[in-house]
């Protein structure tokens, strides 16, 4: 752990600086009123929201315009950012009421805003959510997920984006904003340290090179932590020293697939001399030797480097330059077998069916921590061996088998079992992932009332992950996924005034995207391949994307204002798709769809006073199509645009000089064709991951923020978001081939969603945030904060949490299995800052109460006979040091 030592060594390097720094800090401040990283600013406030203006040569911060074009924005600062320990914008969802990132890996995020977005995985997915850095958009979710640092504002905007510089945001857009250059020599240091062996360290630099007319700005993160889940397939024994598992063709039968005598880690050892399609089996366990025992590690690293220039007064040109790498093992979390036959034998308690949460999966596996919460519950059972403890008849041994795995299945559901970060991992997997960028903005005053601005941006990325999707000691499903791609962004503004006779404001703009993406994933399904006949797929997509918008806002009466934008949308896709065949000839296909349509939004204003407004807006969203590359004959096919009309009404309030701030919004969305990721299984062939549309869906519902300061030292935040949606009308066709008698027949098996609701929805949401400085006088001061949130039932697929119902027609799976229970999550953080704010010392928590939630879920019973979990992060704790120079 280089990094670690490094750390240490400037924490004690920043201590013993401590009183010096804080001399030469003090000296600066004499003379020039600075910020606590020496930057000139100036606190101001836009409808009651504290932005940090940087003063260089009259410039603005950047997330500003946000606050002022935007109803509903949610924002982080860089203090929120550092209380909450958020290392990415994925950090930011629990504590923001109507907002989902669900991560089903470090470098696979999927968004949603007010219950809407798009669950899709792959490497080609285009979410309902825009995703802007310094205003250029990341449309790859390769890009999504860059790391936090050096950041001034992270702008969450709720609801669709109808107009302006915006494309595919059905959904709400967030857009991140760093730090600029300034006009004055500054730096800070930040390092943080905490269990698991966690290093951070993050750091900038900047400050003039040549008089007022060039300025620079370097900064950086590097984060280290060792694995925190315990891998039960670790230090495997060496394969020469492994027991075998003899020949069924002996008296014993070849035993069980399952015993310690040849197991690893709980595995299916296959007997002796049985066939693994081009290998004989030698009756060993298959389980890979030197397998880590802690996973879930991190290892990443990003820098930027920005120059401002400003060759006159009306205009200013910004530069940057950023990458950086992730290299760390792919999130595993749990899963839980389904295939176990759970029936009631006297008819009277539960319903019959096919299918037991906690059973066995597809093979053999089941965890041993679930196998002897089983054994706990049935008082026929020996607790420790799981044996027939012959205290009970055959007619009550079979009620309690029964009874006792139902109660289990119902608390598998809710809480997961007692170990959720411990599991039998034969392939953690790994994830690499390497990004770079350039971009360059532009503002220019070209005449008294209008500006130009532009921004052009280049970004690239190489990727590969290795996933073990079962999450078992066993190659159920896995996959190894190898892509790369580059996009190209442009956006043109121009915008200006009419007169001071004619109040009226206008704006008007293009923006283009190209994307080209290349794709190759490999499945290993053990042996699976000769029966399906897939061995991969390749394809290579491109895409054109483009629109023409304008805007105008017309303050016709003192007290009322309205304001309307129309965008033209477009958007072309193209894909060269090979699905590679393990038995016969590859399957190529080449497809192209263009899509187009207008959006726009009409708002209207009413401004009771200064700082207090009610808005009412109608807003009609788009977002382009989509093309499924899948591994089924089907091969390529493509989901349609969605289409979504948006009533919002709401309401901003700042009373008493900014001790109290309240915002409220009321919407509704009416959406067509509505997008939705799920899993489609066939007959004759493996479950494939698709996007389908699924007709019209319902979202309505409500947002509260409120924040009172009673004195400076002194902050309470609470935002609450209620929501109501539901599928109108949804219905999917599962098939299945079964024998009977001489025949095998398809099964189509009905599943009905309508009037379930949305996927990552939950009813109710609320943040609480409350910070309380405590001066010391010529000592410093002491901040305390808290930040607590309360997420309701949580579903993750269409079923309602429930899962698909086997051929039987029954749900077997119990309500909250594919889904998460309403759960509370709460940080802690206390700073010492020394008196000038050179020096700031701070202890955390995060995850107090340890608490184990399921961040995603979805149900491979059907194919496999299990469900499959993405766990939270455990508690972590830790201590900060940040240096300002």
């Amino acid at each position: 752990m280089q990094i670690s030592q490094l750390l240490l060594t400037l924490l004690a390097i920043s201590l013993i600086s401590a009183v010096p720094g804080a001399s030469a800090a003090q000296d600066a401040s004499d003379s020039t009123p600075t910020d606590a990283e020496g930057q000139l600013s100036d606190d101001i406030y836009i409808d009651d929201k504290k932005i940090e203006v940087i003063k260089v040569r009259g410039g603005e911060s950047e997330g500003a315009g946000d606050f002022e074009s935007g109803d509903s924005v949610a924002a982080f600062d860089a203090s929120d950012l550092d209380a909450l320990g958020a290392q990415s914008i994925a950090d930011l969802a629990s504590f923001t009421p109507n907002l989902e990132i669900v991560t089903a890996g470090a470098t696979t995020p999927t968004f949603f805003i007010r219950g809407v977005g798009l669950n899709d995985f792959n490497a080609n997915s285009s979410g309902a959510v825009a995703i802007y850095f310094n205003d250029v958009p990341k449309n790859s979710p390769a890009l999504q997920l860059g790391t936090l640092f050096d950041v001034e504002n992270v702008n969450i905007l709720r609801g669709p984006q109808g107009s302006g510089n915006y494309r595919s945001a059905s959904a709400g857009a967030i857009k991140i904003y760093s730090k600029k250059p300034t006009g004055t020599y500054n730096a800070y240091l930040r390092q943080s340290y905490g269990n698991f062996n966690a290093a951070d360290l993050e750091g900038a630099v900047g400050g003039p090179i040549y008089e007022d007319f060039l300025a620079a700005r370097i900064a950086f993160r590097f984060s280290d932590r060792d694995g925190y889940a315990k891998n039960g397939c670790g230090n495997a024994d060496s394969v020469a020293t492994r027991g075998v598992r003899p020949d069924a063709g002996l008296n014993n039968g070849g035993g069980q697939a399952v015993d310690d005598r040849w197991s690893q880690c709980r595995d299916d050892v296959p007997f002796e001399g049985s066939n693994l399609g081009n290998v004989i089996a030698d009756g060993k366990s298959l389980v890979p030797e030197g397998l880590p025992t802690k996973i879930n590690d991190q290892h990443n690293w990003a820098a930027r480097g920005t120059l401002l220039f400003q060759p006159t007064l009306d205009q200013e040109w910004l530069l940057t330059l950023a990458g950086g790498k992730r290299d760390e093992q792919t999130g595993q979390g749990q899963s839980l077998g389904t295939k176990q036959e759970n029936r009631n034998p006297i008819g009277t308690f539960g319903s019959a069916g096919r299918g037991s949460l906690g059973g066995a999966d597809g093979t053999s596996y089941i965890p041993l921590e679930v196998e002897q919460a089983r054994w706990k519950l049935d008082p026929c059972l020996s607790n420790s061996t799981g044996l027939d403890n012959n205290s009970c008849s055959r007619a009550k041994s079979d009620y309690t088998n029964f009874a006792s795995r139902s109660v289990l299945a119902r608390d598998l559901a809710r809480n997961l079992d007692d170990k959720p970060w411990e599991g039998d991992y034969n392939n953690p997997g790994r994830t690499e992932l390497e990004t770079w960028g350039v971009s360059l903005k532009g503002d220019i005053v070209v005449a008294d009332a209008i500006n130009i601005s532009t921004v052009t941006g280049y970004d690239s990325y190489d990727r590969f992950i290795g996933n073990d999707l079962d999450q078992s000691p066993n190659q159920n499903f896995e996959f190894d996924t190898t892509d790369n791609g580059w996009q190209f962004a442009q956006t043109v503004e121009l915008e200006g005034s009419v007169s001071e006779a004619v109040p009226v404001d206008w704006q008007v703009g293009g923006l283009f995207l190209y994307e080209e993406l290349n794709v190759n994933v490999i499945p290993h399904f053990a042996g699976v391949a000769d029966i399906i006949g897939v061995s991969g797929r390749d394809y290579k997509q491109k895409l054109w994307s483009g629109g023409m918008y304008a805007e105008f806002t017309f303050n016709f009466w003192e007290k009322f204002a309205i304001d309307a934008g129309l965008r033209y949308n477009w958007e072309r896709k193209s894909i060269n798709y090979n699905l590679e065949r393990a038995n016969t000839a590859d399957f190529p296909l080449f497809a192209r769809e263009t899509w187009q349509a207008p959006t726009g939004q009409i708002r209207m204003t009413y401004n009771f006073k200064e700082n207090t407004y009610a808005y009412w807006k109608y807003t009609r969203g788009w977002k382009g199509g989509h093309y499924n590359a899948t591994g089924g004959d089907d091969g390529v096919f493509p989901a349609d645009p969605e289409n979504i009309d948006s009533f919002e009404i709401g309401m901003h309030g700042g009373w008493f000089s900014g001790l109290l701030s309240l915002d409220i919004s009321l919407f509704h969305y009416n959406y067509e064709d509505y997008q939705l990721f799920t899993s489609q299984q066939r007959f004759d062939g493996l479950p494939e991951f698709v996007v389908l549309n699924a007709s019209d869906a319902e979202v309505y519902g409500s947002e509260i923020d409120v924040t009172i300061r009673p004195n400076p030292a002194t902050m309470v935040q609470v935002r609450f978001a209620w929501l109501q949606s539901q599928f109108l009308d949804y219905t999917r066709i599962q098939t299945e081939r079964r024998a009977v008698g001489n025949d095998l027949i398809v099964l189509n098996n009905e599943i009905q969603a309508t009037g379930n609701p949305l996927l990552n929805s939950p009813n109710f949401k609320i943040s609480l945030t409350a910070s309380q400085t405590v001066p010391l006088g010529r000592l410093g001061n002491l901040t305390a904060r808290w930040d607590g949130a309360w997420t309701a039932d949580t579903t993750y697929d269409a079923t309602n949490s429930r899962g698909v119902p086997n051929f039987e027609g029954n749900q077997f799976l119990p309500k909250h299995t594919i889904g998460q229970r309403a759960y509370w999550i709460h940080n802690l953080r206390l700073g010492y800052m020394t008196p000038n704010g050179g020096v700031e010392i701070a202890g955390w928590v995060r995850n107090v109460e340890n608490k184990a939630y399921k961040t995603f879920a979805f149900d491979a019973s059907s194919f496999n006979g299990t469900t499959i979990y993405a766990v939270s992060v455990p508690r972590t704790y830790g201590m900060s040091v940040m240096t300002t120079f």
